[in-house]
């Protein structure tokens, strides 16, 4: 006995090829992702080119023109008056002294003697607020985003006690000169 259909196979073979053209004759519908503009490398070279390009360029190659003879004529007026180049100079010196006598409380950081340990003059120093170190340092507020304090203008790693002289352990020295070389899992547990 054979089984029975209800659909002849002749409509389903119609069906199957006709259903893929009905779909070709939909309207597509616009993706509202599909507006925002990707600019180029060719985009950005066509606006340096362009007259507004250009017209940008030439307005501030003029705008630092202008400041820069500005400048030049604030230091040409200076030097034609003795009392204005007296006062540069005293403020000058000044600023250079200001900057050596800070510099100079650094120096504990070259001091090479034996027995001294240069983490004691900085732990002095920063308790009585002569030198100020990492998070002593003011930040930048316009780089706080994200959970960060924000950034130093300065390299914090050359305020540190053994910038130059480098800092060992006691125990490692005294492992080195016993035993020589051993792998960190031959030494033991206690010992890292």
């Amino acid at each position: 006995m054979q089984p029975q259909c209800s659909i002849r196979s002749g409509a389903v073979f119609a069906l199957l090829i006709l259903l893929p053209t009905a779909f070709s004759f939909t309207i597509p519908i616009k993706n509202p992702r599909s507006t925002t503009h990707c600019f180029g490398i060719i985009d950005d070279l066509k606006l340096i080119f362009s007259e507004e390009g250009q017209a940008n360029r030439r307005a501030f190659e003029e705008k630092e023109k202008d400041e820069q003879e500005k400048a030049l004529k604030e230091i040409q007026a200076r030097r034609r008056d003795p009392e204005a180049m007296d006062s540069y100079n005293k403020e000058t010196v000044a600023r250079r002294e200001e900057l050596m006598n800070e510099r100079s409380k650094w120096d504990f950081q070259q001091k090479v003697e034996p027995g001294y340990d240069p983490k004691s003059d900085w732990d002095r120093l920063r308790a009585s607020g002569e030198i100020k170190v990492g998070s002593d340092l003011e930040r930048d507020e316009s780089s706080s985003r994200l959970g960060s304090e924000g950034l130093v203008d300065q390299r914090v790693d050359e305020l540190l006690p053994y910038i130059d002289a480098g800092y060992v352990p006691e125990e490692e020295e005294e492992e080195e000169k016993g035993d020589g070389f051993r792998w960190p899992w031959e030494r033991g547990p206690d010992k890292k």
